[in-house]
């Protein structure tokens, strides 16, 4: 069983734009952007019924998306993200992700 703990919490700060082309036939956002969680909740890998709080994360990057109607009928989509500072800033687990390390699951890079 779980003690009480307290809830995740995060923070996040993102500045951005967007510019459409003067025939609206293209869009274009972009942002960049930081992101810190707090208090973040893992499963103890020693004890998967266990829940603990392994500490901080952030993450910092840039985003673009485009938007390009090629007929009335088609448009297409496009987006990239380029995450390069995603790192654990304090943790107290007791296995996996340490201090100091790219959390898992969090690409460099990303698009679709």
């Amino acid at each position: 069983a779980n003690a009480s703990i307290p809830p995740e919490q995060s923070v996040n700060v993102e500045l951005g734009g967007q510019y459409d082309s003067a025939d609206g036939k293209l869009t274009t956002r972009f942002g960049i952007f930081r992101a810190t969680k707090l208090q973040e909740r893992n499963t103890d890998p020693l004890n998967t019924n266990v829940v603990t709080l392994s500490g901080k994360r952030h993450a910092a990057g840039l985003d673009v998306d485009i938007t390009g109607r090629i007929t009335d009928a088609w448009e297409v989509y496009g987006s990239f993200t380029w995450m390069p500072v995603a790192a654990i800033d304090i943790s107290s687990a007791t296995g996996g992700e340490l201090q100091g390390s790219r959390p898992s699951l969090t690409p460099r890079y990303s698009g679709s």
